[in-house]
């Protein structure tokens, strides 16, 4: 993208410009500068530039100045072709963008035309001007051409031509002032039409002139779109044309230039209905002249015959029609003549195009075939085309663009001739669907430039199939369903890149590569985009016109169209199996053949594999086409399947919460919704159903979005970021921890930073001020970072350097590159500079108080900022010079270098602030192990790592992989160097621990307590090794598990899930340690335990009820492996309250009493390890038989009474103040129910039901039933 410096370059450039016209420089070296000016508008400019460039061009000191300064100067010839050059570049690339400069541009060519001798100039001039015209016709006022008079200057410029390319372009100008003015130039037609016939006499007389010629075609085929206005009056005149224009169209003249002939062919496209009764008169030989233009092997001529062809077709095919309503049978020769044709280019010819030509000669001739002969015969033409496509394109497996190309008039001819059919059956239509399908599939591989004619075929389908009743809706269904799977059966796109083979599961049977579509490229869904977005919008699409169709009728077919898109895409979405499983670690250990299962993780996707992995594809496809297509219909059409759409991937994601592409369906549909406004009338009962539904999801979806990471977190937030405003003002302060994890993540991913700031307008535009000075100051200070970052280049802006002229170029004749400058695209700012403006637009609106906020003024951001990190300068480097010496202190560095490193937008800066950061680090890590312990008490190290070994985690777990994989190993090699402390607590290894304990704990971060717990347990692992002493349990070891303890009794949910997750990480560490294994097992397990007595109250997104669990399943594991271990007491083993002597019949007496906890969650799992572990204890083979051993209870009384009285908390129902009451006394309501007796009841026949599941026999004869069976007997009572 082009910067400051070509701004001045084109100032420079212009004022030379300037400065030559005046007089002071030579004609060669102007002309050079202007083409240098191109150059700098040939390349990639955001539109703001563009239109300044273009200002400039064109402005007072621009290049029509110029050429109006030199216009007498013959010697500036070549300099003022060079100015009209630009000018017609600039008006066929983008005529809109300079309209203002439209008069500017018409005083100009005119001038130059009446002034200038130059016919180079001349021709030059009324080029740019009848392009003015054609694209700005309407910005231009007649009188201002002062018409009459520039008409009257022109003929008589006619008469004494100087040469034939001026000629060429005075004949054109005249045929385009009667088509852009014809109201105001009727008076002149007769002249006009006096001047075209007699030009065309002479040209076409034995000595032709090609160019001027070419000139009155063009002109005429202008003048006729409006003049005569009287052809009945006059037949003679079209008699007269015909048999001129019959000459030029013989493609046997072997003339030496074809413009004259390619003319005659574009006019007989334009105007063949005028000629009609000419044309079937020599038709045979009209039609033979075509097929050879068709044939022909020059592109230009190709492309001009083609059109000509088919309106020559049409113009025969209507004369037969109206021959045979009128009983005349004087076609019939003409029409079976056609049809021999037709028929011997379908058995003989091997071109594609000539069986193309045949194809559409059939479809084009079915109406007449249906008048002149029988209905058989129609259906009989049918079969023949048929017949000719199914050979065409099944009978060899590849798809060649040439033969692409025709299928579109397969269809269309197939199409026609279905019209023309009385009597239509679903075999018909099937065969012609499956063309259809087969044109669909390799759309990819159809020519940008004949795309059209794919459009304009499946319309003329569409409006075929509308017309029989009965078929439409079935047929439009299965297409819509069909292009679908077609569309989205390819790898999604974030899994293919550009140059690479694609994954896509749709593969070529013979070679198995990913399918490549036009250049080469992957196919994915965004290759069917055009497609979509013609079916659903086909105004928008140049040269989709069907004849007879109305434009009415069109929308119409394009409003089915897009139902049905919705209907299949719920349809197929609702098909794919998107279930997942994961591996137990039992498995996982089996699959793997090694004792290393998956490190662990919070992540709930870890570890997680697709029961169906491409119907995860598809999907995916399946979501990204709806993004693309879903907003292109009008409101109206968009706002009734709201609701239904809501509700499906709400639900689907309810199920399936870990599947992203919900998520972003969802964002899909919210973000149409807010174009319709469809939450903004809460009085339908639809949309307030659809709020209550988004209300309650969105809840659910604050709570477990901090645990999900990278891509699922992303569409989390991307989706709560476009909630309605009707749920944002009622969730707004449950919106603020998102609106910070966004603009956190967004630094490294600008796409979701972007949507934030955007909300961010939105939001604070309809909320309170009192709800945004509560609110915002948490959120604003996160915006700097993005306002700080300053680009420094790199593959955002590619500056390209435009040098003027060289010694090099001194003797070349340079011009004006048209090509390089219609190319050239428009781009737009940087990600970065757009946020950056868009957050100044988003302060600028806040109230002024609120945003002082931005910068940040609590006392740590200001302590972090003001206070040094040490007192001490200890970061030394020694510069390795020869002859001198010089210490560079790096420690007033690290802040900056550390902020640059974590919060740097800039790419190029991040990496470059993480490499330095890994050097310095490297470097202290050096120079610390270099110093003696007593060096080390006197220049501590440890407040430098503070700051840096949190930094360094961060960086180990950043979404850009330079920056990841550079921390990650820095992270395990610092953890090995440090490991290998000989005191215990040592200070700099504490520090460690310290940082990775922290970040195991972190609230919104998963990713960054994912890796701090796979460094702890390559903490845990090293420690291990290096421990110095041996049958002893390393001093690192004991410091985290009293960690761990504290964790898990702390209120906060997240710490007790860095608790659970850091025992996870290290216990297969732990199990292999015996001594560790038998000090610790048991307190871990008790306090486990509180940590899931706490967990009951947490919502169950968050992950601490799965993590705990998982936490002591893991204890379960080593107790019932090392069971031995625990048969026998031990003088070392840490004992909680309540375990005896801890022995393995303890640990099961105290898991007996726990199974009365109040807590359902304890309970549960403390019945799920007793009969696990019963089995392990000597003589029991069951929990009945422990009970019967060690227990000694055998009445279902004694059961009750621990299973109701709560364990060791004592607040089980036997507990409870008057749990219950005589049914006397309580009223016909639930309410009047005690609320502990009501929570107590259902809970308490579980854990027995769970106990005679085991098959426990007790005393039935016992009275006491226990204070639930009588709740449940008052229940019956009162009818629940």
């Amino acid at each position: 993208m082009a910067g400051g410096g070509e701004e001045e370059e084109l100032e420079l450039l212009l004022g030379k410009l300037v400065s030559l016209g005046n007089g002071s420089g030579d004609h060669d070296a102007a002309r050079d500068v202007i083409v240098d000016i191109t150059e700098l508008l040939a390349v990639d400019l955001t539109p703001a530039q563009y239109d300044l460039y273009i200002s400039q061009v064109l402005g007072e000191k621009g290049i029509i100045t110029f050429g109006r300064s030199v216009s007498k100067d013959q010697s500036f010839v070549e300099a003022k072709k060079s100015t009209l050059d630009v000018l017609k570049t600039l008006l066929d690339k983008e005529a809109q963008r300079i309209n203002k400069y439209v008069d500017d541009i018409r005083k100009y060519t005119l001038y130059l035309y009446n002034v200038e001798k130059s016919t180079k100039v001349q021709a030059a001039a009324l080029d740019v001007f009848c392009t003015l015209l054609a694209k700005c016709g309407s910005h231009i006022d007649v009188q201002e051409i002062n018409v009459d008079h520039f008409i009257e200057r022109l003929c008589i410029d006619i008469r004494s031509a100087k040469g034939s390319t001026v000629l060429q372009h005075q004949l054109q100008t005249l045929g385009m002032l009667m088509y852009i003015y014809p109201q105001n130039l009727r008076h002149q037609s007769p002249l006009i039409l006096k001047i075209f016939k007699g030009q065309l006499v002479k040209h076409t007389g034995s000595k032709p002139d090609l160019s001027a010629l070419a000139g009155v075609l063009r002109g005429l085929a202008l003048y006729l779109h409006h003049f005569p206005e009287g052809i009945d009056d006059d037949p003679q005149l079209f008699i007269e044309l015909y048999k001129h224009i019959h000459k030029v169209l013989n493609p046997d003249l072997n003339l030496p230039r074809r413009d004259a002939q390619r003319a005659a062919l574009e006019l007989i496209h334009t105007h063949g209905a005028k000629f009609s009764t000419q044309l079937f008169e020599d038709c045979t030989q009209v039609f033979q002249w075509f097929v050879k233009w068709c044939g022909s092997r020059n592109r230009d001529d190709h492309k001009a015959a083609l059109p000509a062809m088919d309106t020559f077709i049409v113009v025969i095919a209507n004369m037969l029609e109206l021959q045979a309503m009128e009983d005349d049978k004087k076609g019939v020769p003409v029409f079976k003549y056609l049809l021999q044709e037709y028929n011997k280019m379908l058995e003989t010819s091997e071109s594609t195009s000539k069986l193309s030509l045949a194809v559409k000669g059939y479809g084009l001739l079915s109406g007449a075939c249906r008048q002149l002969l029988s209905p058989v015969e129609v259906h009989t033409m049918f079969n023949q085309v048929l017949t000719a496509s199914q050979h065409a394109f099944y009978q060899s497996g590849d798809m060649l663009e040439n033969k692409l190309t025709n299928l579109p008039s397969y269809i269309e001819s197939l199409a026609i001739i279905i019209s023309n059919m009385d009597v239509v059956n679903s075999g018909i239509l099937e065969n012609v669907q499956q063309l259809s399908s087969a044109l669909v599939e390799h759309f990819p591989l159809v020519s940008t430039f004949k795309r059209f004619l794919a459009y304009r075929a499946l319309f003329r389908l569409f409006f075929t199939v509308y017309n029989k009743p009965g078929y439409f809706h079935e047929f439009l269904h299965t297409f819509v369903y069909k292009a679908i799977v077609l569309s989205c059966s390819h790898a999604p796109e974030v899994e293919s890149s550009p140059g690479e083979q694609g994954s896509s599961w749709r593969s070529k049977a013979a070679g198995g590569e990913g399918w490549k579509g036009l250049k080469n490229e992957v196919v994915t869904f965004s290759s069917y985009i055009p497609l979509w977005t013609a079916l659903m919008v086909p105004e928008k699409v140049a040269n989709i016109k069907v004849s007879g169709m109305p434009a009415t009728v069109m929308t119409e077919m394009s409003n089915f169209i897009y139902s049905e898109f919705i209907s299949c895409i719920l349809e197929i979405s609702e098909k794919l199996d998107l279930t997942t499983y994961k591996q137990n670690e039992l498995q996982q250990v089996e699959a793997s053949g090694s004792e290393e299962g998956d490190p662990a993780t919070s992540d709930p996707v870890s570890g997680l594999k697709a029961k169906v992995p491409k119907d995860f594809q598809v999907y995916m496809n399946v979501v990204s086409l709806l993004e693309k297509v879903l907003p292109l219909q009008s409101e109206d059409q968009l706002e009734p399947h709201i609701p239904r759409l809501m509700w499906f991937f709400v639900t689907q994601s309810s199920l399936q919460p870990l599947v992203s592409a919900h998520y972003n369906a969802t964002t899909t549909i919210l973000i149409c919704s807010r174009q319709t406004q469809f939450f903004t009338r809460k009085q339908d009962p639809e949309v307030e159903t659809s709020i209550h539904l988004l209300m309650s999801y969105v809840r659910e979806l604050l709570q477990s979005c901090r645990q999900y990471r990278d891509q699922l977190l992303a569409s989390c937030l991307t989706l709560i970021l476009h909630l309605p405003l009707c749920i944002v003002q009622e969730i707004f302060p449950q919106l603020v921890s998102p609106l910070q994890m966004a603009l956190q993540l967004g630094v490294s991913y600008l796409p979701l930073a972007e949507v934030c700031i955007l909300a961010l307008q939105l939001w604070t535009k309809s909320l309170s001020q009192e709800i945004l000075s509560e609110h915002m100051p948490h959120v604003l200070p996160l915006l700097l970072p993005y306002l700080r970052s300053q680009e420094t280049g790199g593959e955002a802006e590619v500056h390209t350097r435009v040098i003027t002229v060289k010694m090099a170029f001194a003797r070349q004749r340079r011009k004006v590159d048209q090509k390089k400058i219609k190319e050239s695209k428009r781009v737009e700012e940087t990600a970065m500079q757009k946020i950056q403006l868009m957050i100044l637009r988003l302060i600028g609106g806040l109230d002024p108080l609120l945003r002082l906020h931005t910068i940040p003024k609590d006392p740590d951001t200001i302590a972090s900022a003001a206070v040094r990190w040490n007192i001490q300068k200890l970061v030394k480097f020694a510069t390795p010079f020869e002859h001198i010496k010089i210490d560079i202190h790096l420690d007033d560095l690290l802040p900056h270098v550390v902020d640059l490193a974590v919060n740097s937008s800039d790419r190029q800066t991040k990496v470059a602030a993480s490499e330095l950061l890994h050097s310095i680090i490297i470097l202290m890590i050096g120079t610390g192990a270099q110093k003696s312990q007593e060096t080390q008490l006197k220049e501590p190290m440890a407040p430098l790592y503070r700051h840096i070994f949190s930094a360094m985690l961060r960086l180990a777990c950043d979404p850009d992989h330079v920056t990841r994989q550079l921390f990650l190993t820095l992270s395990y090699q610092t953890i090995h160097w440090f490991t290998n402390n000989r005191n215990f607590e040592n200070v700099d290894t504490m520090v460690l621990l310290e940082a990775l304990m922290e970040g195991i704990v972190t609230a919104n971060d998963p990713a960054l307590r994912d890796v701090s717990a796979q460094c702890l347990a390559e903490f845990v692992k090293w420690s291990r090794k290096q421990c110095r002493q041996q049958n002893s349990v390393s001093s690192n070891i004991k410091s985290i598990i009293k960690r761990i303890f504290s964790f898990c009794k702390h209120p906060s949910a997240f710490k007790r899930l860095g608790g659970a997750l850091a025992w996870n990480s290290i216990y297969r560490e732990i199990r292999e340690d015996g001594q560790a294994v038998d000090i610790w097992t048991l307190d871990l397990l008790a306090h486990l335990m509180t940590s899931l007595d706490l967990a009951q109250a947490d919502d169950p997104a968050l992950g601490t009820h799965e993590q705990t669990k998982s936490a002591i399943n893991h204890i379960e594991r080593i107790i019932r492996v090392k069971s031995d271990l625990f048969q026998k007491k031990s003088g070392q083993r840490r004992l909680p309250p309540g375990f005896g002597d801890g022995s393995l019949v303890d640990v099961l007496k105290w898991l007996f009493e726990q199974c009365g906890r109040p807590k359902a969650l304890v309970r549960h799992t403390c019945m799920e390890l007793l009969a696990s572990l019963a089995p392990q204890v000597k003589g029991c083979a069951s929990v009945r038989d422990f009970i019967d051993k060690h227990v000694g209870i055998s009445k279902l009384s004694e059961i009750v009474d621990i299973l109701e009285g709560g364990g060791e908390a004592k607040m089980g129902i036997s507990y409870v103040k008057n749990p219950t009451a005589s049914s006397k006394h309580i009223g016909s309501s639930l309410k009047d129910i005690p609320t502990a007796s009501s929570k107590h009841i259902g809970s308490s026949l579980k854990d027995i039901n769970i106990f005679l599941e085991v098959r426990l026999e007790f005393d039935s004869s016992s009275k006491h039933i226990g204070s639930s069976l009588k709740d449940i007997n008052i229940f019956l009572e009162i009818g629940v």
